[in-house]
């Protein structure tokens, strides 16, 4: 199966999809023009699942190489972001660290 196809199957498969935003937009299905994590989110809200979301703060501490720098996939990552945040209560986070802990307790 295409990734795209094969995303979208497990993630009906799912009871909860935990989606992690962070700088940089990702593979991009040509097909569709978005990206893999944006067709879970998509395929996670059409399929009512159960969603925890968690996106990279603006303030974290990354290195330049984890940031989006093609300008037009950089415009998708925010307004993804933006349609998240404001559709979802979402979990901001700072580090891996941070990160493993506020899956764990929203998933606990």
């Amino acid at each position: 199966d295409p990734p795209a196809t094969m995303i979208r199957r497990k993630v009906q498969e799912s009871a909860t999809y935990v989606g992690i935003i962070g700088m940089r937009y990702g593979y991009v299905d040509e097909s569709t023009g978005l990206s893999m994590t944006e067709l879970e989110y998509q395929q996670a809200v059409s399929g009512e699942k159960e969603l925890r979301m968690f996106v990279m703060d603006g303030t974290a501490p990354i290195t330049a190489d984890m940031v989006e720098r093609d300008p037009a996939n950089l415009d998708k990552l925010n307004a993804f972001r933006d349609t998240v945040m404001s559709r979802h209560s979402c979990s901001l986070f700072q580090t891996k660290d941070d990160l493993a802990d506020k899956v764990k307790r929203a998933l606990a």
